[in-house]
């Protein structure tokens, strides 16, 4: 983990966050959703599942994939509890004494960093529902989280000044979770 912060700092809230990317699809910006763990002193973790680069992943899938790009999961720091790009977000409080590493490796545990984008290249909002719902499971989060975080994620957000609009969406693009063992044989390089 980049950016200084041990591993052993406890974490307060977790933040789901949707943010402007720049992007565009079907005439508006698209939507990009993370986790933000919130510490004390306006620090903050940041759980990221994005598409693998051209340069990190120089491979094509086969025409009949039936599952998009490799994602990789981005854990970074930040002296801040809220980026530029954000549209809006929900904090949910902790339950107990979780630590960011605690977070972190049941991350890494349940396989989370083994994962295709949706086809198409979207599947960062799946991965987010994902987490949280294993968050509420395992009782880091409250038990009505997973139910409440689902609701908001079926929206498309975009912000035209200090106003957020919201237009329902009907499906949640889907990618997929791998075990170590199925991503080693799929994506061999050799």
């Amino acid at each position: 983990m980049s950016g200084g912060t041990p591993e052993g700092s406890f974490v307060r809230d977790i933040r789901v966050v949707v943010q402007k990317t720049g992007a565009m699809e079907g005439g508006r910006s698209v939507n990009h959703w993370s986790i933000y763990l919130l510490l004390e002193g306006d620090k903050s973790v940041r759980l990221n599942m994005r598409e693998k680069t051209s340069e990190e992943w120089p491979f094509h899938l086969p025409e009949d994939a039936e599952y998009g790009e490799p994602g990789t999961m981005e854990i970074t720091v930040h002296n801040y509890l809220q980026s530029f790009s954000t549209i809006s977000y929900w904090d949910y409080q902790c339950t107990g004494q979780h630590t960011v590493g605690n977070l972190i490796n049941h991350l890494f545990r349940k396989h989370y960093n083994y994962y295709t984008m949706a086809i198409g290249g979207s599947g960062c909002r799946y991965w987010v529902y994902v987490v949280m719902a294993d968050f509420t499971a395992e009782g880091f989060v409250g038990q009505a989280v997973s139910n409440d975080v689902y609701t908001h994620m079926m929206n498309y957000y975009t912000k035209r000044g200090d106003t957020v609009i919201t237009d329902p969406i009907t499906t949640m693009p889907q990618g997929r979770f791998w075990t170590p063992e199925s991503w080693a044989d799929e994506f061999r390089t050799d």
